[in-house]
């Protein structure tokens, strides 16, 4: 019963893990099963060779469970960063021929990426363009616009 209550977590920690911003979950739920199951080896009177073996089949389980949300998020990082330097481009191109940066109406952004332009002084004219981090929840990428640079801002 205890290994389909581990597999049934492991489920569990891939569906969260699954979204974005939520890819600390697992290795949150991971940490503690570790601690859990480390507790419960250290208070075991004898040592079972079917015990060990369970106990590297979930720990295999937890290593591709891993590996497959590192492949996914992974991949939601370079294609937001893809998305987000076209939009670069774009915001550019538009700042060239109009000495302006563009309204936001005039940039659509994919879900999870935000554009301003700050027409308040003292920040006057300038442009904000960022996206929140696939993994951590509250942490954020955003491109300068004056050194043309992007930033990771952890919160």
């Amino acid at each position: 019963m205890p290994f389909i209550k581990t597999v049934a977590l492991i489920v569990i920690t891939f569906y969260l893990s699954y979204g974005y911003g939520f890819g600390s979950v697992a290795m949150v739920l991971f940490f503690v099963w570790l601690m859990v199951t480390l507790f419960q080896a250290a208070f075991r009177r004898h040592s079972d060779k079917k015990i060990q073996r369970i106990f590297l089949i979930k720990l295999i389980l937890w290593i591709i469970l891993w590996l497959a949300l590192y492949t996914i998020h992974r991949q939601r990082i370079q294609t937001m960063r893809q998305q987000a330097n076209q939009i670069v481009q774009q915001i550019e191109q538009y700042h060239t021929q109009h000495g302006a940066y563009p309204p936001h109406e005039a940039i659509s952004q994919p879900p999870r990426m935000y554009y301003w332009r700050n027409d308040t002084p003292p920040n006057q004219g300038e442009a904000t363009l960022g996206y929140a981090d696939p993994i951590m929840l509250f942490d954020k990428n955003q491109y300068d616009f004056k050194s043309k640079k992007w930033s990771y801002q952890p919160d």
